[in-house]
């Protein structure tokens, strides 16, 4: 009899974390030198908050490019303090270094037992569609589920290559 899969089976360690107050730009710049799409918040206190990925900084940016006017190319456009800047340039976005984790982050943390079992896992992810979920035991994130974890234990691929998310 084969042993049921479950989320402490599954679940990888550490869990990156990066704290609210971090500007988007460095917590980006983390998820990706981790190559990572997605990281526990953490507040002053340690305690978890919320989750900030590459989609959250994607939905951010893209707000900010849909308020953008339409603009002549051979023309230069003026920032707010009145210095001329070449459209060569590309587009300024000033705001993104001042944007705190906290601001754009999901709130909330999907958590699961350590003894769920894997269908449980995926009916968690399904419900809250999220693309990962914390192992939590008594209060303490011990790990993570990530979809591409599901889908490795799906076609038998688990455990091979893992790195921690």
């Amino acid at each position: 009899m084969t042993k049921e899969l479950l989320a402490k089976d599954m679940m990888r360690r550490p869990v990156r974390s990066v704290p609210t107050g971090m500007s988007i730009r460095e917590a980006t710049r983390y998820l990706l030198r981790q190559d990572i799409s997605g990281a526990l918040v953490i507040d002053e206190q340690r305690r978890p908050v919320g989750v900030f990925s590459l989609k959250d900084v994607a939905l951010y940016v893209g707000i900010r490019l849909a308020d953008l006017p339409e603009i002549d190319p051979h023309q230069e456009r003026i920032r707010e303090t009145g210095e001329p800047v070449p459209t060569s340039k590309g587009f300024h976005f000033h705001a993104i270094d001042d944007t705190v984790v906290e601001n754009v982050m999901t709130p909330g943390v999907i958590t699961v037992s350590p003894d769920a079992a894997v269908n449980e896992v995926a009916r968690v992810m399904t419900r809250w569609k999220v693309h990962r979920v914390f192992v939590e035991e008594q209060g303490t994130i011990q790990g993570i589920i990530t979809s591409m974890d599901a889908l490795k234990v799906l076609s038998g691929e688990a455990g091979r290559g893992r790195k921690a998310g």
